[in-house]
């Protein structure tokens, strides 16, 4: 949490509400900031003032998801100042692991379609970011992050049977246990899945990519990785963001599941 999301005006006994319930949920502490990022974050030389003038952009670049909303468009492209309006809610999409035939691929598709030529095909999307850069947080993502470690273990099935039938569930209820907040594994946030699946039977709040079908879908806000799958600099090692079933402080209990 950040002090200025307190919702007293006391910097010395701040109260929060939205994240913690005053103090009744149980939130994992922050872990320290992994050095490569830590460095781009506070180093005063040339890549990390770049870093952090285009910090947005390079999130963007390395995302799973892309953000969608109804535009209102008769307010953009307008002359004056650039004015961006929406209309409702803002929310996160992913689409299909490859990219259909003459496309190029995009998020997450990136981690595993033609990664020989990943930096270039994010280069495609974020022309003006540096490369260098670039190359050292996917490296970074790659060393430490669940989501990106199974997309690239998806990348290899397919890359030694290009006939692989297969899909991808990220799913929302992962095994929990006393250790509940450390790190997530890759083994427990996705399955993939060879042939048809059966064996196992996703939640209506798993996401399931296919390698063709399905196109983009809406992942839902109450998803486990909702924040991890895009904001994947603030959530390098795919730490879970908000979910049901919050472990309660209680007087009395020692444990409740925070249901809405």
């Amino acid at each position: 949490m950040w002090l200025d999301e307190r919702v007293n005006i006391s910097v010395k006994s701040p109260v929060f509400t939205t994240c913690c319930a005053k103090g009744k949920i149980l939130l994992p502490p922050l872990q320290e900031l992994l050095p490569p990022l830590n460095r781009l974050l506070i180093g005063m030389d040339h890549h990390a003032c770049l870093f952090r003038q285009n910090i947005r952009m390079y999130n963007s670049a390395l995302s799973f998801t892309s953000i969608g909303a109804k535009i209102d468009d008769n307010i953009t492209g307008t002359r004056g100042v650039y004015t961006f309006r929406i209309h409702g809610e803002m929310y996160h999409s992913i689409g299909t692991l490859l990219p259909n035939d003459g496309d190029h691929p995009q998020f997450a598709q990136i981690y595993i379609y033609d990664t020989d030529n990943e930096l270039q095909n994010r280069m495609n999307v974020m022309p003006n970011l540096d490369p260098n850069i670039l190359m050292e947080l996917r490296q970074m993502l790659n060393d430490v992050n669940p989501y990106v470690k199974t997309f690239r273990q998806a990348s290899d099935m397919l890359r030694s049977n290009q006939l692989l039938d297969m899909k991808m569930v990220i799913t929302d209820n992962r095994t929990t246990d006393s250790r509940r907040y450390n790190t997530p594994r890759a083994a427990e946030v996705a399955v993939i899945m060879v042939g048809d699946g059966q064996e196992i039977e996703p939640t209506e709040r798993d996401i399931v990519l296919h390698l063709h079908e399905g196109g983009l879908q809406r992942v839902p806000e109450i998803h486990r990785a909702y924040a991890s799958l895009h904001y994947v600099l603030m959530f390098p090692r795919g730490e879970d963001g908000w979910m049901l079933y919050l472990v309660m402080k209680m007087k009395k209990m020692n444990q409740s599941m925070l249901l809405q």
